[in-house]
């Protein structure tokens, strides 16, 4: 990244530059460099801002989140999230929109807002089930029997988690 990101400026393709950090962003922090990785990030959506990349911006913000979510500031990495998922939603993405709602609702259930975040898991499965992305209805599905588990709800999480286990068996999940 180092060396490629300043060639691809150095050719004056500022626009793919600015797309390569949004992955530097998301591989830093797997080696601890999280400050870099949030210097790299206010390069970059300076950039995209610049350049009117909304696409490139909310896949940044989700890196960010990211980045934010493993040093616990979870309401920083909720107010990203949310970021990410407001413009999938103007952009129609659905596919990133389930799963910016999925992220959503993990930071809301770090900061203990249960019923929004039981609500977007809500969204997140639905709109997955419709998009076909069983695995990701699934991890939404099991996201939301644990929540219940933590707020002490163990009738409601026992009845998701049987209704997940029927879910796994009929699709011969490894899960």
């Amino acid at each position: 990244y180092d060396k490629v990101i300043p060639a691809l400026e150095q050719q004056n393709n500022f626009p793919l530059a600015a797309r390569v950090r949004i992955g530097y962003v998301g591989a830093l922090p797997l080696g601890g460099h999280y400050d870099k990785a949030l210097q790299i990030a206010s390069e970059a959506e300076a950039l995209m801002l610049a350049q009117g990349d909304d696409t490139g911006l909310a896949r940044l913000a989700n890196n960010v989140a990211n980045v934010y979510f493993r040093l616990d500031q979870h309401e920083n990495a909720y107010q990203r999230h949310l970021q990410a998922a407001t413009v999938f939603e103007k952009l129609g993405d659905q596919q990133a929109l389930a799963q910016s709602w999925l992220n959503t609702a993990n930071a809301l259930s770090y900061i203990d807002r249960f019923d929004e975040s039981d609500a977007l898991y809500r969204r997140s499965e639905e709109l997955s089930l419709r998009l076909g992305l069983e695995d990701l209805a699934a991890q939404a599905a099991y996201n939301r029997a644990y929540n219940y588990y933590l707020r002490g709800r163990y009738v409601d999480a026992l009845r998701e988690f049987s209704r997940l286990r029927r879910r796994f068996q009929e699709s011969a999940s490894a899960r």
